[in-house]
């Protein structure tokens, strides 16, 4: 049992079309980022957010990521396959960060769209920035 304080961070993504406009957000010690890109993909989008939940992590903590991608989870803790470069490259980036940080990942799989408040509003901030982003792309 590590004697580092926890901190826990909830991460989600979306997108409308897969590559399209997408938003990703991070719930981390009460503080709620999000944003969106123009086109990615949902998975990008999922493994986006779990590099800003690293990145706003304060430096050696043991950091417990909520989420309800199974894909993250698998990706960045089980050993899966990466078949896309985009994707194995921001688990590096992930890895990188979280080594120089001495942030220690753990994750824990929640109910996607269910009772886990901290997943439903990082939900409803990435679904919000993917309208974002397809309204701002449409004009």
């Amino acid at each position: 049992m590590s004697t580092r304080q926890q901190v826990n961070a909830w991460t989600d993504g979306a997108s409308s079309g897969n590559p399209g406009p997408s938003g990703w957000a991070v719930l981390i010690e009460g503080k709620l980022f999000s944003d969106w890109f123009a086109n990615a993909t949902n998975n990008f989008a999922e493994m986006f957010a779990a590099y800003q939940a690293v990145d706003h992590c304060p430096c050696s903590r043991d950091l417990v990521i909520h989420t309800d991608s199974k894909l993250v989870i698998g990706w960045l803790s089980q050993g899966w396959k990466m078949e896309h470069e985009h994707i194995r490259g921001i688990a590096s980036a992930i890895f990188d960060v979280a080594q120089l940080k001495g942030v220690a990942l753990r994750f824990e799989k929640v109910k996607g769209h269910a009772s886990d408040d901290g997943n439903i509003r990082v939900d409803k901030a990435a679904q919000m920035q993917a309208r974002i982003a397809k309204n701002v792309l449409a004009t």
